[in-house]
């Protein structure tokens, strides 16, 4: 049965108190216009300020309502029977992906280097696009330590289409490294944050 890698740095659970209305970034640039070369993730200045920081889970802090919920928590050996509490949150996660199994990693960064791993060989490459967070900030480790190469896709739009992955393929010879996997990014935060809808991601992965 395959596995779905999820990745996160943690799950809180809290009683809904009241609800919170968030207002979408405005796009200010296009992303053509989008150098690396700053210290944030390309095209996050090109958005207006948002009411509230999401740009990770780790800058808005747990409740307290929240800590009493982690600490009330079922918990377990994974060595042994497993935890229950990741149990049956990597089953709630399946249900709702739709997938057969799902695995909880503690970091992002974990998680996408073990679907790497999973599905791609050592020696060959894969396609990714250029501003992707695999790309910007996971020290490498699909060299270092998955032993592939990227082959980049530059977009002709926020996010990357068939036709931009057909332009960005390697024309097949036997001096150059085989491609053996497509990596889609979805939400993009290097594209500030944008979204794909999943018929969109479904319909690239076929062209690939």
């Amino acid at each position: 049965m395959p596995t779905y890698v999820l990745g996160g740095r943690g799950v809180y659970a809290a009683p809904a108190q009241r609800a919170l209305s968030v207002r979408l970034p405005e796009e200010t640039g296009n992303r053509a216009d989008c150098p690396s070369s700053s210290g944030m993730p390309p095209c996050a200045r090109h958005f207006r300020a948002m009411p509230i920081d999401l740009r990770s889970d780790t800058v808005t802090k747990p409740s307290a309502a929240m800590r009493q919920a982690i600490a009330a928590a079922d918990v377990g050996d994974d060595h042994l029977d497993g935890d229950p509490t990741t149990r049956r949150l990597e089953a709630r996660v399946a249900e709702l992906l739709r997938k057969p199994a799902a695995l909880f990693f503690p970091t992002g960064t974990m998680a996408n280097l073990a679907a790497i791993m999973v599905h791609a060989a050592p020696g060959t490459e894969i396609l990714i696009d250029a501003d992707a967070h695999i790309v910007n900030l996971t020290a490498a480790g699909i060299t270092a330590i998955a032993g592939v190469q990227p082959r980049f896709i530059h977009p002709s739009g926020r996010t990357f289409n068939a036709a931009d992955i057909r332009r960005s393929a390697r024309t097949p010879s036997r001096y150059s490294p085989r491609a053996s996997l497509l990596c889609v990014e979805n939400t993009h935060n290097g594209a500030g944050r944008a979204h794909e809808p999943g018929d969109a991601s479904r319909n690239v992965v076929p062209r690939a």
